[in-house]
């Protein structure tokens, strides 16, 4: 009488394992489409909708930032105001990076 040993039936748990992963592995390359169409996906929103709400929410941020700004006595952002902050501060920003790689600096920060 053979007794089956826990060595030989954790290998065949192994193999039933690698064997089932191997077949879904190999529907999921070879079955046609990209999966949406067999769970009946779509986007919840289209691109459209998407930017919309994209500058819907910028201009929340902006109405809330003002608003704050209004109760410090801060005069109000306005999009073109915050274009030239930005590109100040990238031109300060390109500044410091041309002055740190001409003083030869190895990547430390030395300040």
């Amino acid at each position: 009488m053979v007794v089956p040993t826990a060595l030989s039936f954790g290998g065949v748990s192994l193999l039933a394992v690698l064997t089932m992963t191997g077949a879904l592995l190999l529907l999921g390359l070879l079955w046609p489409g990209d999966g949406s169409r067999q769970i009946d996906w779509r986007p919840t929103r289209s691109p459209e909708q998407e930017a919309i709400d994209e500058i819907d929410d910028v201009q929340q941020m902006l109405n809330a930032t003002n608003a704050r700004r209004r109760r410090r006595g801060a005069p109000d952002l306005d999009e073109d105001a915050i274009g030239l902050q930005l590109a100040a501060e990238r031109e300060a920003l390109r500044a410091w990076a041309e002055r740190r790689a001409g003083a030869g600096h190895d990547g430390e920060d030395g300040a």
